[in-house]
């Protein structure tokens, strides 16, 4: 695999990482389209609120402080978005995470989280929880991949959801 690693959201990724929104909302995948579309209208300021949510600074309400990172490749190309909240939250867990559309089946999932787990070990993260519905079999694969443990099923908003522990 090329040289791949996690990056700070910045200004320097702005052209692909704008790239990306557009793909999901070309494919209708209204779901990352509306995680991410804010970035579309004032991209400094997104990267600053970035920022912020990892101090805990103006945290959206029912939020835990979190570190976003991005995957970059040599190109300078945004490849996924993980992101690790500071304390676990009992839908979503410790860490969450998402790859480009254009960029998925080609492992770049399982080494997002596998470059992941050591920063969620230094803020002091021992035992990290991961959600993914029942449905999602990729994300599954990533997770056992990278030793995750099914330990309980949730129902969130409907859905089954697969919650999985990594010893860190």
């Amino acid at each position: 695999m090329e040289n791949i690693e996690l990056k700070s959201p910045s200004i320097f990724y702005k052209e692909s990482f704008l790239e990306n929104i557009n793909d999901y909302k070309t494919s209708g995948d209204t779901e990352y389209f509306n995680n991410y579309k804010k970035a579309l209208d004032n991209f400094e300021q997104y990267i600053e609120k970035l920022n912020n949510y990892a101090k805990g600074i103006d945290l959206p309400e029912g939020y835990v402080p979190y570190s976003t990172f991005w995957l970059v490749n040599e190109s300078n190309k945004v490849l996924g978005v993980i992101r690790i909240r500071h304390k676990g939250d009992p839908i979503d867990g410790h860490i969450g995470y998402d790859i480009a559309q254009k960029y998925r089946g080609k492992g770049y999932g399982t080494k997002i989280l596998e470059l992941a787990l050591p920063l969620a070990k230094q803020m002091g993260i021992d035992k990290a929880i991961l959600n993914c519905e029942s449905s999602n079999i990729r994300s599954e694969k990533v997770i056992r991949a990278n030793n995750g443990i099914p330990f309980k099923t949730i129902e969130d908003d409907g859905k089954l959801c697969n919650q999985f522990l990594i010893e860190l």
